[in-house]
């Protein structure tokens, strides 16, 4: 998805190639938050904000998977 000239592309954890993020899977592909719980209880790999040190890890789902 392409955000326009006033967004920058969200920027995406180092070594997610094949991920999506939470974000993606209910943006881009409709999820909700308890559809997400209940087919994917467990991220495959967290991975650090790369926005805020801070903020909670992302939670990242394979692919293949999802």
């Amino acid at each position: 998805m392409v955000r326009g000239k006033h967004h920058p592309p969200r920027p995406k954890p180092a070594g997610s190639e094949g991920m999506l993020i939470a974000g993606d899977l209910k943006k881009e592909r409709g999820w909700t938050d308890t559809q997400i719980r209940t087919f994917l209880p467990e991220p495959d790999k967290l991975a650090r904000n790369p926005r805020s040190r801070k903020a909670a890890p992302m939670k990242l789902y394979a692919l293949e998977r999802v």
